[in-house]
């Protein structure tokens, strides 16, 4: 389900407001478009065949007069879990959306150009103090791209790690809880 609004920042600033949501009502992920410093008001959206999301509006400029706007977002409506595309080195991914709350998606690739084709994979979410939060992946995996969801429900607002160790390679990368 998603939501189209607009989202006052100041009694003459609105910009865009994109929210989607789960079925129970949770929030997935959202996004806000700022096009210009006075109103920025959203009138429809629609969700194409594609499932793209087709979004429509006006915008006021400083001296034109309001314009139309007409914002698409695309969306990953599944994954392919063939893991077909060859991946040559370890990565980890800036997490996304980012800030978050409550979910967030973090993506990372074992290469397929190691030794014994697979690696011990370890995802580990931590608090800025260091303390660990809770294990999202502590596996064997094939090479391959993968993707995992984080929940931070619970959890208060604040800075947040995230670290991949997978063979010899290890990474940390930092994201930030809204409530």
């Amino acid at each position: 389900m998603f939501m189209c609004l607009p989202e006052a920042r100041s009694y003459v600033n609105f910009s865009y407001l994109l929210v989607k949501y789960r079925s129970n009502g949770d929030s997935l992920w959202s996004s806000v478009y700022n096009h210009s410093r006075f109103a920025n008001i959203s009138s429809d959206f629609l969700l194409t065949k594609n499932n793209d999301i087709v979004m429509t509006g006006k915008a006021y400029g400083d001296n034109t007069g309001y314009d139309i706007t007409t914002l698409k977002y695309s969306q990953t409506v599944g994954i392919n879990t063939n893991n077909s595309i060859i991946v040559n080195e370890y990565s980890l991914s800036q997490n996304f959306p980012n800030p978050f709350n409550p979910n967030t998606i973090i993506n990372y690739a074992i290469p397929s150009n190691v030794k014994r084709q697979t690696s011990n994979v370890k995802l580990i979410i931590y608090n800025s103090l260091g303390k660990q939060i809770t294990t999202l992946v502590n596996r064997k995996q094939n090479a391959g791209s993968y993707s995992v969801e984080f929940n931070g429900e619970g959890l208060p607002s604040g800075i947040y790690f995230y670290k991949i160790e997978a063979g010899d390679f290890i990474e940390t990368k930092r994201m930030v809880l809204l409530k």
